[in-house]
């Protein structure tokens, strides 16, 4: 059974919550964990296995919805982008995660607050405030770790973090477009 639109904006924001919980809860034991897979030579496979699962839910969920041929290709391109900047930054791979952990912390964000206009109740535009809450949490993120026994405060991954979210919010609001326009094409509007 679907969640109703009230549920379904609270398991966003708790899925939220959880995650940055998540994202602050590893801070003091993350460069342990990176440390001991990368010795066992399990650091780099992990995230390639992450990252071709976060392109099989992206093209699983435009099959899920139906999209049409111009949400397909935007999102395709969407996916080819940030791709890219994953592999091309030159990064190691705890700064390449910062992409995955605050691109997908804004879409969730996103995805609460359009819950919340569907419901019909008023807030800001869902993609201007996930991305201030995101940007937030990760200026929140950097300043928490200058606290942390071990772990430095480092304003290039606010940049990073910046970056994920602009790159996926701004993926998600052309995919956005992008299917408005062939739900448009099918019905025969201009």
């Amino acid at each position: 059974m679907r969640p109703q639109p009230r549920d379904r904006e609270r398991l966003l924001w708790l899925t939220a919550a959880t995650m940055v919980a998540a994202i602050f809860a590893s801070l003091a034991r993350a460069p342990a964990l990176a440390r001991i897979l990368r010795e066992q030579g399990l650091l780099e496979p992990l995230f390639a296995a992450g990252f071709v699962a976060a392109v099989l839910v992206v093209i699983a969920a435009g099959v899920q919805r139906g999209d049409g041929p111009r949400a397909r290709w935007v999102a395709a391109g969407a996916t080819a982008v940030y791709a890219m900047a994953v592999l091309r930054l030159g990064l190691s791979v705890e700064e390449r995660t910062h992409l995955f952990e605050y691109g997908l912390v804004a879409l969730v964000l996103r995805a609460a607050w359009l819950e919340r206009r569907r419901a019909g109740l008023d807030g800001p535009s869902p993609s201007v405030a996930a991305f201030v809450t995101a940007f937030a949490i990760g200026v929140l993120d950097e300043g928490v770790q200058a606290l942390v026994p071990g772990r430095v405060a480092d304003p290039r991954d606010v940049v990073f973090n910046t970056i994920a979210i602009g790159a996926a919010l701004g993926g998600a609001q052309a995919i956005q477009a992008a299917r408005r326009r062939d739900r448009q094409d099918a019905s025969g509007g201009s």
